[in-house]
């Protein structure tokens, strides 16, 4: 269902709900002392200089959301791979990949952050808003 306005067009979603549960479940691992892996989460820098990328498909990022996609799924080897994995649309894998889900620099993104984004657009189907 489309809903046209001048201004803004919204479009139904179709998320992959169980996809996201995936990355979700995989980030709160991070976090556990338990199953702590020697892969970090970061969305700073896409050329990163001094920091390093631990994951086997040297994304370029040092493991942002996209970069932890490609790090569990090896059929997806690229952000778009990762947006189309997902079910999301251009926007919504903007708003997802590029933080726009925090008022934060990138560099100032948490894992924390990540993760309530993930919960939201699983349990409403919708991006949430902006912090």
């Amino acid at each position: 269902m489309v809903k046209q306005d001048k201004e803004f067009v919204a479009v139904e979603t179709t998320f992959n709900i169980t996809n996201l549960q995936i990355i979700r479940d995989h980030l709160v691992k991070l976090n556990d002392p338990k199953t702590k892996q020697e892969i970090g989460f970061n969305m700073r820098l896409f050329y990163p200089d001094h920091y390093t990328d631990f994951s086997p498909h040297n994304c370029n990022t040092v493991c942002c959301i996209a970069g932890h996609i490609m790090i569990i799924v090896d059929e997806v080897r690229s952000v778009s791979d990762a947006e189309h994995w997902l079910g999301l649309n251009d926007r919504e894998a903007e708003f997802l990949f590029y933080g726009d889900f925090s008022q934060e620099n990138l560099y100032d993104i948490t894992l924390e952050s990540a993760i309530d984004c993930l919960n939201t657009m699983i349990f409403t189907g919708k991006l949430p808003k902006r912090r």
